[in-house]
């Protein structure tokens, strides 16, 4: 949900190493990029550094080959660019491969409601799969990249779709406890609590990705943030105003640095317990 780094979803070679401070640029071979957002180059599954959290984890390279006939297709999303609308059909799910996207729900009233933020190594489109048709819209939030999972395809016989139905299993069961973790965060009353939880999920987001956890950029705006925290933008402004002025993180616009994890954390708890 946060900046992209590299062409693979890898960490920026040079610079200071603070995810998102690198701008996404193609490296290697060049992509060719038709108006319907198609990508019809790309280095596929075996040099694709997100493959250990996607539906190839666990493949051995003649594996890799079989899953790569799941992929339907990949495809370049430009920031603001809908990957799918609500009451679409679901013929596939989409691993994000470079980026980060959000999902909203509109409102009888035409007002976005953001119900998730995905970053690169997840899967979005599970919601579909019990309806047939999608019940949200998927939107990315920077120039993004996803690669299109074929359900039919994962459907079939033979040992790559056993092992891509197993890591949908896998990524699905991760989306539940996403939720879950949510709904306790919805829960928190003050609206400190519910920003100082927001980061520190976002903190083990990137940590468990081998990124910094201390300090990243936020791809989403603050009124997007409290969409999604059930706030005012002047509700989450305030907040993190009040966690900088004691010192427990610094903000340069959308660039945030967390500077006392314990006591966010500290914080955190003692206001989730009032």
């Amino acid at each position: 949900m946060i900046s992209t780094h590299s062409e693979e979803g890898g960490p920026p070679s040079g610079g200071i190493g603070v995810h998102g401070a690198v701008a996404m640029r193609d490296r290697g071979a060049e992509y060719a990029v038709p108006r319907n957002g198609l990508i019809i180059s790309d280095p596929g599954c075996p040099g694709c550094n997100q493959r250990d959290r996607c539906v190839g984890a666990g493949c051995s390279p003649e594996e890799l080959a079989q899953v790569e006939r799941i992929i339907g297709h990949r495809r370049r999303l430009y920031r603001g660019e809908v990957l799918f609308r609500t009451r679409d059909p679901c013929e596939f799910l989409y691993a994000i491969k470079v980026g980060s996207l959000k999902s909203i729900q509109i409102s009888e009233d035409g007002r976005e409601q953001v119900i998730g933020f995905h970053m690169a190594g997840e899967i979005v489109g599970f919601d579909a799969i019990a309806g047939k048709t999608h019940t949200c819209n998927a939107v990315a939030l920077e120039d993004s990249k996803v690669c299109a999972i074929s359900l039919k395809r994962a459907g079939d016989a033979g040992v790559a779709a056993q092992l891509v139905q197993h890591n949908l299993s896998r990524a699905m069961s991760q989306e539940i406890t996403r939720e879950q973790r949510m709904i306790v965060l919805l829960s928190y009353s003050l609206a400190l609590s519910r920003v100082a939880s927001f980061l520190l999920n976002m903190s083990n987001n990137f940590e468990s990705r081998g990124y910094s956890r201390s300090e990243f950029l936020l791809r989403m705006s603050r009124a997007e943030i409290g969409s999604f925290l059930g706030m005012t933008i002047e509700t989450v402004s305030r907040s993190l105003s009040e966690l900088a002025r004691e010192g427990i993180i610094e903000t340069d616009q959308r660039h945030l640095r967390i500077l006392d994890m314990d006591r966010l954390r500290r914080k955190t708890r003692r206001i989730a317990m009032s």
